[in-house]
């Protein structure tokens, strides 16, 4: 069972470049924090919801070159996933067209419900990605 995360214990950590940070802290969370949704920091039931958050975070972080909702020490970005706080990734990478920051929007949006449901609904975004015109 995973508890509600508090992002005040983090404070401890310098950086989120900190390499411990991609591991699971025993009794306290259950993932890779930086990746985690924002209903998981809230201490919500895990589903597969969690995973596909992590994914598009991933994703976005390789085409911007940075975490959507970095900050200078992990328990403020921890707070700002918690807020729901996405950067525009245009604000980050100018270059991204506009359909892809428009996913981006999307696939991390602060309303659960707006977010892909599946990882074959994630796909199918992908895949519209790939074949919409630039």
């Amino acid at each position: 069972r995973s508890l509600p995360l508090a992002p005040a214990s983090f404070d401890r950590r310098e950086s989120s470049e900190d390499p411990s940070l991609s591991t699971t802290v025993e009794g306290q969370i259950v993932g890779t924090p930086l990746y985690l949704s924002p209903e998981a920091i809230a201490g919500a039931r895990p589903d597969a919801s969690f995973d596909l958050w992590a994914l598009t975070v991933v994703l976005y972080e390789s085409m911007a070159g940075r975490h959507p909702m970095r900050a200078p020490s992990v328990a403020a970005t921890l707070a700002r996933i918690a807020a729901r706080s996405v950067a525009d990734i245009r604000e980050l990478a100018p270059h991204v067209p506009p359909h892809v920051a428009a996913f981006f929007r999307k696939a991390l949006s602060p309303e659960v419900a707006e977010r892909p449901a599946s990882a074959e609904a994630l796909r199918s975004g992908l895949h519209t990605l790939l074949i919409t015109p630039r």
